[in-house]
């Protein structure tokens, strides 16, 4: 899944919810909320790892971290969330 580099970038510096961090030419997504957390019933967070590629982030894997337990979950369930960014104007 490719969303575009510039809009993912801004949407994430708007956002205190998510924190990320880019090594190199990979970018890492961090996501934690209370309401994730309650309906996990425990300290949850979700991880994206995706690859800079020119003007383009190619989303590679996303993961669900539980009490320090890593679950690579399929990437396809981010479908609207990446749509949603790469309408931003």
């Amino acid at each position: 899944m490719i969303v575009s580099k510039e809009k993912l970038m801004r949407f994430l510096r708007k956002n205190n919810l998510y924190k990320y961090e880019v090594m190199g030419d990979t970018l890492k997504i961090s996501y934690m909320s209370g309401a994730l957390s309650e309906k996990m019933r425990e300290s949850a967070e979700i991880v994206i790892l995706g690859k800079i590629i020119d003007e383009n982030i190619l989303i590679e894997k996303a993961f669900l971290v539980r009490e320090g337990i890593s679950e690579e979950i399929d990437i396809e369930v981010l479908g609207t969330w990446l749509e949603l960014i790469n309408s931003i104007k």
